[in-house]
Formats: C-alpha cells, structure tokens, sequence
C-alpha cells in the first residue's frame, strides 16, 4: 500500500477506449492522479473530475484546466472511483477512472489490503 500514489491515466488515441488505475489506500491519503491526453499539441482539453467521495485538490480544477490533480481521500473506508471527462476542442470526448480501496489502517496486514 502506498502512502502518497502517483497514479497515471494515459488517454488513447481512440475515443472509444478509456484508461484506468487501480490503488488501494489508507484514510485521508492524498493521490496525485495525472491524466494524460492524447494529442495536446494540436488539442485544446475540459477536464471534469468528480467521485463519489473524498476531495478534490488543485489548481484549475474547477475552470477545467486541471490535468493533473490530487484527490484526498475520506476518512471512511470504502471502494471510491475517481472519473475525468475530457473534451477536446475538436468535440472528441475521453474518459478516465481511478479506482481506490480506502481501507482501515487497523483493518488487517499489506497482503490482504491489496486490490487484485
């Protein structure tokens, strides 16, 4: 179990496919999740992140312009996902997930704890 994850979300090509990263994490952890898009050279992006829990930190997070964020787990344990829409300024849309098992430090040993 990490105690500070970096986790990547690398955007393919082709709008009909989706990234995602698994983690498993203790209670008010703070992941750094980077998403990757495809084409940022000739590409404008929206990024729209939201979960069904836990917090949101960041710089342009709620203009849209945040690629990268940090999402700061809640103190109740319990299976989260974390979901980025992208738009392109060509009106391409993306989407990208990542999945975290909050888990009480308590709770039980490393090998348990982790998502398979």
């Amino acid at each position: 179990m990490d105690m500070s994850p970096e986790l990547v979300l690398q955007i393919p090509i082709w709008g009909n496919s989706t990234a995602c990263e698994v983690e498993a994490v203790r209670p008010a952890t703070t992941a750094v999740i980077n998403c990757v898009a495809p084409l940022t050279m000739i590409n404008e992006y929206k990024y729209t992140w939201s979960s069904n829990g836990g917090k949101f930190q960041g710089t342009g997070v709620k203009d849209g312009t945040a690629s990268q964020v940090g999402w700061v787990a809640p103190g109740i344990p319990g299976f989260y996902t974390v979901m980025v829409e992208i738009e392109g300024s060509n009106g391409n849309l993306y989407a990208g997930f990542a999945y975290f098992n909050v888990i009480n430090p308590s709770c039980c040993g490393e090998d348990i704890c982790e998502i398979e």
